[in-house]
């Protein structure tokens, strides 16, 4: 029995180990995932800027066939001025005109704004570009190094599963499906616990006496009267 437990605890440790790397490889996960998340980032903001240039180069155009269809019609009315008999047909032709005009200046004002904006949202653009392929490597490289990690961990946990199958099949079936049982009621958690000075050390609660004694003989199975784990007397840790 005390040779079926001491398989049993050992087992305990490797199922502790395999679960602490499969929360490293989570966690790892996510360190992947956070730097493809940072690098999508500043991909998107890379991107916002393409599209405002795309934005106000359409707007840019706009005005400028605004603006030529302007000067069309201004010099058509330019050429009708030569044909006008009376001054107050001039008159208004030649208001209509300059009221073109002054539209046409304004818009060219726009124009010349949006001129001074693309230029100015191009000078960002080269700066994020840069930027970006700085991140770029950058991330790289973070990922690298993070596959690498998560490659080494892999590796650790097949080799960790190989040894568990090996360990599993010294154990006395009764035992084992003990052992499983218990493991699966505490959701993959402990399932067997040492007890020293009398105390369960995962639930912290003392011993019956007669419990105490009975697990120190190390004859039978015991289970921990409060958290129903397996236990065993663990001598060497004992004050």
């Amino acid at each position: 029995m005390k040779k079926q437990i001491e398989i049993l605890v050992n087992l305990q440790k490797m199922d502790t180990e395999i679960f602490d790397i499969k929360l490293i490889l989570r966690n790892i996960s996510g360190e992947i995932d956070g730097l493809d998340s940072k690098f999508k980032k500043y991909e998107e903001s890379y991107n916002e800027n393409q599209v405002v240039i795309e934005e106000l180069g359409k707007k840019y155009r706009s005005c400028e066939s605004e603006t030529e269809l302007n000067l069309s019609n201004i010099n058509k009315s330019k050429e009708k001025l030569k044909n006008i008999k009376t001054n107050k047909e001039y008159q208004l032709l030649l208001k209509s005109i300059e009221s073109i005009e002054k539209i046409n200046s304004k818009i060219e004002d726009e124009m010349l704004q949006y001129l001074d904006d693309i230029d100015q949202v191009k000078n960002e653009l080269k700066d994020k570009k840069i930027k970006l392929e700085e991140i770029s490597l950058h991330i790289k490289d973070e990922k690298k190094a993070v596959e690498q990690k998560s490659e080494k961990y892999h590796i650790k946990i097949i080799d960790l599963n190989v040894k568990r199958k090996e360990l599993m099949d010294t154990v006395e079936p009764k035992m084992l499906e003990i052992f499983l049982a218990t493991q699966k009621q505490m959701h993959g958690g402990v399932a067997i616990a040492s007890v020293k000075n009398s105390v369960c050390k995962i639930c912290n609660v003392n011993m019956p006496p007669q419990l105490f004694n009975e697990l120190q003989r190390c004859d039978s199975l015991k289970f921990c009267p409060n958290c129903q784990r397996m236990i065993y007397w663990d001598k060497d840790s004992q004050e």
